[in-house]
Order: C-alpha cells, then sequence, then structure tokens
C-alpha cells in the first residue's frame, strides 16, 4: 500500500535496467500517448482515488459503496480511453486503493495515505534508492516515539531476567 505507487515511478522513469526487457516494453507500450511524465500521471491517479475514497466515507453507507466502486470504475476507464495515465498505473492504483481498505482505523489509514506522496516523491528523486531513504527515514522516526513511556518499537515480550538479579 505505501510502497506500490512508489515503486511503479521508480521502476518506470528512474531505475528501468531493474526490469526485463518484455517488462520495460509493455510498460512503455502502455504509456503510450499518454503526455505527462511519469509523476505527474501517479500523483494525479492517487489525488483522484483520495478524492473517491473521501467521498465514499462521507456519504450514507448504503450508496457509498455503490459509487466509490461506479466512480473508480468509470473514471478509470474514461481516463485510460482518454490517455491521460498508462494501463499499468490504473492497475497499481487500484490495487493501492483496496488495501487502503485493510487499515481498520481511520486516522492511520490517513497516514498511510499521506505517507505514500512523500514515497513517490523519493522515487522520483532517487529511484528505489530514494524509497530505501524514506523507509530508513520513518523507522528513524518510529524509534524517537514513545507510546505511554515506553519507547513505540519496543518489543512486546517481556524482558528475560538475568541470573543472578532479584
Amino acid at each position: 500500500n505505501l510502497f506500490l505507487p512508489a515503486m511503479y515511478v521508480a521502476i518506470t522513469s528512474v531505475n528501468i535496467e531493474v526490469n526485463r526487457l518484455e517488462i520495460s516494453l509493455a510498460a512503455a507500450t502502455s504509456r503510450e500517448g499518454v503526455p505527462y511524465p511519469v509523476f505527474l500521471e501517479t500523483l494525479l491517479m492517487l489525488i483522484v482515488i483520495d478524492f473517491v475514497t473521501e467521498a465514499g466515507l462521507r456519504l450514507p453507507k448504503t450508496i457509498s459503496s455503490t459509487v466509490t466502486m461506479v466512480g473508480g470504475v468509470v473514471l478509470g476507464q474514461a481516463i485510460i480511453q482518454a490517455h491521460i495515465v498508462s494501463n499499468l498505473l490504473v492497475i497499481v492504483v487500484a490495487i493501492t486503493a483496496i488495501t487502503n481498505f485493510i487499515v481498520v482505523d481511520y486516522q492511520m489509514g490517513l497516514v498511510q495515505r499521506i505517507l505514500k506522496y512523500f514515497t513517490v516523491i523519493g522515487a522520483t528523486v532517487a529511484g528505489i534508492l530514494g524509497i530505501a531513504f524514506i523507509c530508513a527515514c520513518l523507522i528513524i522516526y518510529a524509534s524517537c516515539l514513545e507510546s505511554f513511556g515506553a519507547p513505540y518499537l519496543t518489543s512486546m515480550w517481556p524482558k528475560k531476567k538475568q541470573p543472578g538479579t532479584s
């Protein structure tokens, strides 16, 4: 969820040599006629899918799933036919949108949706290395946090007592 759009940007625009030739050719073929660079089309699609998700959350429960599903399908088809984004990116963003609903807590899901943009920026600047840098920054930040007086990344298992101590 967090790294999939960034991996798409890194592999299709910065680290092209990582792919096999067939995959690179398929990605280039799906991008044929798309006027925007990979970074802008990914950003555009992530923003659109976040708007659809937020609209679904604010609608009544009886129609929200229908509106988000139909909205996603209609928007995806229209965007592909207008050659605004590539087919492969629509698949990547659809998988990302589906995995957004795995996170039950709204606040945590919102944090992930915001962090997605930072990982895409990191992938645009330095490719896979940029994604690794953003991941390292997130781990360093989480290691500095405290929750109820205990470090956030502390193990949940109790510490073993050393022999000879009480």
